[in-house]
């Protein structure tokens, strides 16, 4: 059994000529790879499985419909391989930290993480840094802790810190974590899922991390080359590649408030007293983070 406590998940639908680019670009540096097909057609099922075997990945179909139940068949599957920890990419998001796995898996076995739910870091997209996913505390509607480049960023939030929800263009979680306090649904097939996650943890007091230090490029023009769409949220195809599309009435069925206007969560935070839900509500994130980490 390796000694390697980090493995590296791909949930894939209809899109693996993707892995040819992110395999070129990015030193795996030996680490157990798994990609989970989400229903692809069988015409790319079968591109899946010969790019998959081409670049040493290990091919599964899904086995419940939906990332948090591919998540769930993660676990399984790393577990069973003696990893404690993977983490999720999007096909179009490059570490940019050399040696990031290594450097990740060394912080995994120091034990440092366990404490926390969701893991996320910094990203840059579009020429902005973004650090996380803010639907309660963020006054300006902008839903994401994020500071446009070159403009330094505040001191406080280059410490790893506290979030709502990771910059999901990739995420780790805890084997052990997610097995014992998530509970997965197949409501959400795709967005939202980690979002979702996220605030189980808070729910039950487990702060969700960001760390900073780590840092990763999202780049969506990478689609353009086999004509994907280039924007997740361009209606063509979208079933296509992600499956169903109500994932706003999904979670304000399941939270109580809307995703686009935190203002609603006043009308049922009083529900969530007591817990890190309710504080990052009445948490004004341009104050800084919620609370920091030594790390």
């Amino acid at each position: 059994m390796s000694n390697k406590k980090l493995g590296i998940l791909f949930v894939s639908k209809n899109n693996y000529p993707l892995f040819d680019i992110w395999m070129d670009r990015v030193d795996t540096e030996g680490y157990l790879i798994l990609s989970i097909d989400e229903d692809s057609s069988p015409e790319n099922k079968e591109i899946g499985k010969k790019i998959c075997n081409k670049h040493g990945i290990h091919y599964m179909d899904r086995e419940v419909k939906g990332l948090q139940n591919n998540l769930q068949s993660a676990c399984n599957f790393f577990k069973q391989k003696g990893v404690e920890r993977f983490i999720w990419f999007q096909h179009d998001c490059f570490p940019q930290t050399p040696q990031f796995f290594s450097k990740f898996d060394q912080l995994i076995q120091t034990g440092k993480l366990d404490e926390f739910g969701t893991i996320g870091f910094h990203i840059n997209h579009e020429g902005w840094q973004m650090m996380s996913r803010s639907p309660l505390q963020d006054p300006k509607k902008d839903l994401w802790v994020r500071f446009q480049t070159p403009t330094p960023l505040p001191q406080e939030y280059m410490k790893p810190h506290s979030i709502e929800s990771p910059a999901w263009m990739c995420a780790s979680i805890s084997i052990k974590q997610y097995e014992e306090h998530i509970t997965p649904t197949s409501e959400y097939q795709f967005f939202h899922a980690w979002d979702d996650i996220a605030f189980q943890f808070l729910y039950k007091n487990i702060h969700n991390l960001c760390i900073p230090e780590f840092k990763f490029s999202h780049e969506q023009i990478v689609k353009k080359e086999f004509n994907l769409p280039i924007k997740s949220v361009n209606p063509d195809k979208r079933e296509f590649y992600y499956g169903r599309f109500d994932h706003h009435q999904v979670w304000e069925s399941r939270w109580g408030f809307n995703w686009d206007k935190s203002i609603t969560f006043n009308e049922v935070k009083d529900h969530y007293k007591d817990t890190l839900i309710y504080e990052f509500g009445n948490h004004n994130m341009y104050k800084g983070p919620l609370k920091t980490f030594d790390i």
